[in-house]
């Protein structure tokens, strides 16, 4: 079969595309911009490009596009005009899970590729054959597709647009529920609501975190897992350093584990913890013990430090809603007196929609460089970030050059560089280590 990605540089998009060329079929696929995974695609052996070409559509016998893709992609638009079978993305995720034997699927607002990657890499190092399709780039590894085999098929479930209603898992996690994707949702009921409708969708267990517990009593066999020893899986850290975790997992109660984890972000002892319950629902017992997290990759971008310039961390992180950043930035806090938050607000409609919350954030972080905002799906606008800056009493510089020049000048002044955002910003990391490394 022949198999052509509109948009294939998305992350999403680049695992399917990659897995496709595995399974056997003829793969090619466009996107408007991102030399560095075109021409990834293209060492793979994929027939990758930049920008619009009808003529690759010939003979094509499916077409996958990203939610993101405009209804009027010449690409798309030819495909249709031309009764080519076109699928959404979330579509062929599905078709994709049913060539295992076994769906989980990780969900929610904050968490979901990290948890995806940990679940996946303990199958992965275990032997169990797998299809694991983790939502960002994992540190040390070329691509974010583990196939291994079809014995489990592992991947996030997103909720924008309402995706996650179109996969029929096993097994789901979900980790949290909080408002976002207001260009998806008028209210955090509505958010809530898809999930309480995922999980109608879910066949055997759904691991869920105690604070939305009460979400899913409909639910037959429901999980638990939280800091409160009553839950079904519960945690306590024993030691936290710059590096790492070392924490209790308990069940009902009972010690079961101490284990390491390479974090120090106690949300993450979250998206460990609920590993550890999605998987000793599923591998030999044997295999749960004090070892079942060693030698796991993180992934880029999430609490990654990227390197020290002139002396001072750089670490470099996803979050882009207001409980993300207080997350991250109270945390580090324990470990850095003088933080510089550089931030990179991500879309238009969430800034506005949550411009209280940031902004109750933001009050309480001293040092802050915002950026402006990365317009991702969204038409450029008047942006809402000046005059979030201005109400916090923060700098804001219009470019990534004269942020650079910024930390350049001043860097001295900080214990760490903290770079925020979905967007681009990461890049700043990447330019100041080639002007000169400390």
């Amino acid at each position: 079969m022949r198999v052509h990605f509109i948009g294939i540089c998305g992350i999403s998009m680049k695992a399917l595309a990659e897995l496709s060329f595995h399974l056997g079929h003829k793969v090619s696929g466009s996107d408007i911009t991102n030399t560095r995974i075109i021409n990834y695609l293209k060492s793979v052996g994929i027939d990758a490009y930049i920008g619009l070409n009808t003529k690759k559509l010939i003979d094509v016998d499916c077409v996958v596009f990203s939610s993101s893709i405009n209804e009027k992609n010449e690409e798309l638009q030819y495909a249709k005009a031309h009764n080519i079978l076109c699928l959404e993305r979330s579509d062929y995720l599905n078709e994709i899970s049913k060539l295992c034997n076994t769906t989980i699927v990780v969900s929610g607002s904050h968490g979901k590729s990290t948890t995806t990657n940990i679940i996946a890499q303990c199958l992965e190092k275990y032997n169990y054959g797998l299809i694991g399709h983790v939502g960002a780039d994992i540190i040390n590894r070329q691509s974010n597709l583990i196939f291994t085999g079809f014995d489990y098929f592992v991947s996030e479930g997103c909720e924008y647009k309402k995706n996650i209603l179109k996969l029929h898992p096993d097994y789901a996690v979900i980790l949290n529920i909080d408002f976002d994707h207001p260009d998806t949702y008028s209210s955090l009921q509505e958010v809530e609501s898809t999930f309480i409708d995922f999980s109608h969708n879910v066949k055997k267990a759904l691991i869920v975190h105690e604070d939305i517990l009460d979400k899913f009593n409909h639910y037959k066999n429901v999980i638990s897992f939280g800091k409160n020893p009553l839950n079904d899986y519960s945690y306590q850290i024993l030691k936290r350093t710059k590096e790492r975790t070392i924490m209790q997992i308990e069940k009902k109660g009972i010690i079961k584990n101490i284990v390491s984890i390479d974090s120090v972000i106690e949300s993450n002892c979250l998206n460990y913890l609920a590993s550890y319950a999605l998987l000793e629902q599923i591998v030999d017992q044997n295999l749960i013990n004090e070892n079942l997290f060693k030698g796991i990759n993180g992934i880029k971008r999430r609490c990654e430090k990227v390197g020290k310039y002139l002396g001072v961390d750089v670490i470099v992180d996803y979050a882009h809603h207001p409980k993300e950043i207080e997350n991250i930035y109270s945390n580090l806090s324990n470990f850095y007196s003088n933080i510089l938050v550089v931030f990179e607000a991500h879309t238009y409609s969430r800034t506005i929609k949550l411009f209280d919350e940031f902004k109750e954030v933001f009050l309480n972080i001293k040092n802050v460089v915002f950026l402006p905002t990365f317009a991702s799906r969204e038409e450029i606008q008047k942006d809402i970030v000046i005059t979030l800056a201005k109400e916090c009493n923060k700098k804001y510089i219009s470019s990534y050059y004269d942020c650079i020049k910024f930390i350049e000048k001043n860097v001295q002044n900080y214990d760490l560089i903290l770079i925020l955002g979905a967007g681009n910003a990461y890049k700043i990391s990447k330019q100041i280590f080639m002007d000169k490394m400390g």
